[in-house]
This record gives C-alpha cells, structure tokens and sequence, in this order.
C-alpha cells in the first residue's frame, strides 16, 4: 500500500474523533484527589461547588474544563436549586432526577442522611456498613487509595 492510499483510509478515523466530541457528557459530581473539593453538575450550564474555601487555581480548572463562567457554592444550609439540593450543617442531599444522592459529613448523622439517598457520598471516616455498603459511591478511603472521582448518576441521553 502507498502512503497515500494509507492517508485516505485514516481519513474515516480522524473523523471519527473529531465527531466524540459532541457525545462527551459531564460527569453528575468530581470530587478532586484529596475530597476538599466537589463540584455538582445540576445540568444545562448548572455547576456547584462545595462551600470549601481555598485551592481557587483548582477551582478555575474545573469552571474551565467544565466550560462554566460561575460555579457558586451551594447552600450551606436550606433547599436550593429547585429543591435539587437539601444541606444542613452536616452533609447534603442532592437530587439527579429519581436518585437521591447523600454527600456525608459528619458521622452523627450518616445513617439518618443515608436513609434519605439511594447513594452515599462519605465525606468523613465512617465505616462503610453503617450507611449500607450497596449505597456507598465513595469513601474517604477509596479517595485515598484512588484520588479523584467523577461519578454519573443520569442516564445517558441519546438522540
């Protein structure tokens, strides 16, 4: 084979990844390597922060990667979003259509807050059995052992 007839059959495959782009999707929450940071995809340009302080060039990255002009904090107390989100000092939940999701922070709480959600977030070190190890996405462990996190939680759209 020429080396031009090898350059038209690439063709189809230089294509190919040109068109992934339009069916990436967002991850529903990152959390970043050490879990100080979480960001939560409510949809159509939506994104939140966790009320954190600190690490603002990380934060940049993720309003840029995640094409973002703002990423406000969310609530640190009360309903907001449309009832998406529910915090309280010691955790949050957020809901991704029918899936609740429990973001744990205090251990005082964690079976209450992981009654309430399908999945677990434990943003604390809590043995994983006391919020039902099925419903438990992340543990500060597994964060530990693998560092960041993106989780989906919405079913893929297709068209």
């Amino acid at each position: 084979m020429t080396r031009g007839k090898i350059r038209i059959a690439g063709i189809p495959l230089v294509a190919a990844g040109m068109a992934s782009i339009f069916v990436v999707t967002t991850p529903d929450v990152l959390i970043n390597r050490d879990g100080s940071i979480l960001a939560i995809n409510l949809g159509q340009g939506t994104v939140v922060m966790s009320p954190r302080r600190g690490k603002k060039f990380e934060r940049d990255m993720w309003r840029r990667r995640l094409a973002v002009n703002g990423a406000p904090h969310w609530p640190g107390a009360g309903i907001g979003y449309g009832g998406r989100i529910g915090c309280d000092p010691s955790g949050c939940i957020v809901r991704f259509g029918a899936n609740p999701v429990a973001l744990v922070a205090d251990p005082a709480t964690a079976v209450e807050d992981s009654g309430r959600a399908d999945h677990v977030i434990l943003l604390t070190r809590l043995p994983r059995w006391m919020c039902g190890s099925d419903k438990v996405l992340v543990s500060t462990f597994s964060i530990w052992r693998d560092g960041a996190h993106a989780i989906r939680l919405t079913p893929l759209v297709r068209s």
